[in-house]
């Protein structure tokens, strides 16, 4: 059995990013054992006994404690530095509702973001996909010279100019991997 004290506080500047544990109200010390000593179970027994049902248990910081495996337990709650305040839930909800509306725009970047990045993607595996074409045209056609420095590929008449300079960079890149 663990004896947690509780304060009933305002919150200063509800409506922003930096709000803050404000001017203390109410005290009181809820009797938690290993089986109560969770968030939701706490939460009930400080509306219960600050007779209010829309209290949320946050840190000094007004960061809600959140239901988990961290939190659950009498050690978590027994440390002595642990300060738990007690808002109303709407203090808390004011901010979210702030927070959503400033990620749309956010979100909508994303969205742009990403379909970018599935063009990209969607090019890489075309890439894949020549690249492995064009290892086989090399494979049954090609002439490399290996007195050139670096080797060069010469006489492909399947491959397009393109592809065979990129080919040549390609190769180079190889030959002076080997070099090292």
């Amino acid at each position: 059995m663990h004896s947690l004290k509780v304060v009933y506080a305002d919150v200063e500047n509800p409506d922003s990013r930096h709000r803050k544990i404000g001017s203390p109200r109410r005290t009181t010390f809820i009797n938690i054992d290993e089986t109560s000593a969770n968030v939701s179970t706490i939460n009930e027994m400080v509306n219960e006994a600050f007779g209010f049902s829309d209290l949320v248990i946050v840190m000094a910081s007004c960061m809600p404690y959140e239901e988990s495996e961290g939190t659950r337990g009498l050690t978590f709650w027994k440390v002595n530095s642990r300060k738990v305040f007690a808002v109303n839930k709407i203090h808390l909800l004011c901010d979210d509702e702030t927070q959503v509306r400033q990620n749309s725009g956010t979100n909508e970047r994303n969205n742009e973001m990403m379909a970018i990045l599935l063009e990209v993607k969607e090019e890489l595996d075309n890439s894949k996909i020549v690249m492995a074409e064009m290892k086989n045209k090399l494979d049954n056609s090609s002439i490399v010279t290996a007195e050139s420095s670096p080797p060069m590929i010469i006489g492909i008449s399947e491959v397009r100019l393109g592809e065979t300079v990129f080919l040549n960079v390609l190769f180079a890149c190889h030959w002076l991997f080997l070099q090292l």
